[in-house]
């Protein structure tokens, strides 16, 4: 699957698989694009959905609102190409983005909230 994001300047960049280790490193850097890439890479690329939902989940709360907004997708990402999201954890994170201060985690909340419903079949 390509898995691509779009840029500030209008371009998109690929987001590539990582391997394990690069994940962690990057998720663990401190560095809010590099945490982001990884958020990203990890949600279209690993089988493992809950480890990637827990993940987000963590960082769902970062003082970044980029890597705050981008976990919060990243559970819109999970529910289309698995179909599975512990709702009991996600959904409560997504519904108090919709709130959040920054209009891009709020967006990013609706954006996922949207896709959770559609492909969970939620009503």
């Amino acid at each position: 699957m390509l898995a691509v994001r779009l840029l500030n300047n209008g371009n998109y960049e690929e987001i590539n698989g990582y391997d394990q280790r690069k994940t962690f490193d990057d998720l663990h850097s401190g560095e809010s694009k590099k945490v982001v890439n990884a958020l990203l890479s990890h949600s279209f690329h690993e089988d493992d959905w809950k480890q990637v939902q827990d993940i987000c989940i963590h960082h769902s709360s970062d003082q970044n609102s980029n890597v705050r907004g981008i976990a919060i997708l990243c559970f819109g990402h999970l529910a289309r190409i698995h179909g599975e999201l512990e709702l009991e954890h996600v959904l409560p994170i997504v519904k108090k983005a919709l709130n959040d201060p920054s209009e891009f985690v709020r967006s990013h909340a609706t954006s996922a909230l949207d896709d959770i419903k559609f492909f969970l079949d939620l009503r």
